[in-house]
C-alpha cells in the first residue's frame, strides 16, 4: 500500500495552487488518482481510501472541495440524508 504517498499528495497541494486548481467538488476518484500521477505522486484506489480514512480518523481536515465528496463515494463516511 502506497497511504503516505496520498498523503504527501494532500499536503503537496497546499502549496501547488495550480494542481488544486485541476480539482473540484466534481472531481472523480480516476481524475484525481491520475491528476497526483502526473504530478509525481503515484497511489491507487484503496490508498485513497486508506489516507482519508487516516485523516478523518486523526480529525483532520480533508482535501478541499472534493475530498468529504470523495470520502462519501469511497463509503467511509454517510451523508445526512442516509
Amino acid at each position: 500500500m502506497n497511504v503516505p504517498r496520498a498523503i504527501e499528495f494532500f499536503e503537496h497541494l497546499d502549496s501547488a495552487p495550480e494542481l488544486k486548481s485541476q480539482l473540484s467538488s466534481g472531481s472523480s476518484i480516476s481524475e484525481i488518482i491520475r491528476i497526483a500521477g502526473d504530478a509525481g505522486f503515484h497511489f491507487s484506489e484503496d490508498d485513497l481510501r486508506g489516507a482519508l480514512n487516516k485523516k478523518i480518523l486523526d480529525a483532520s481536515s480533508l482535501p478541499r472541495p472534493w475530498g468529504w465528496k470523495v470520502a462519501r463515494e469511497l463509503g467511509l463516511v454517510r451523508s445526512g440524508n442516509n
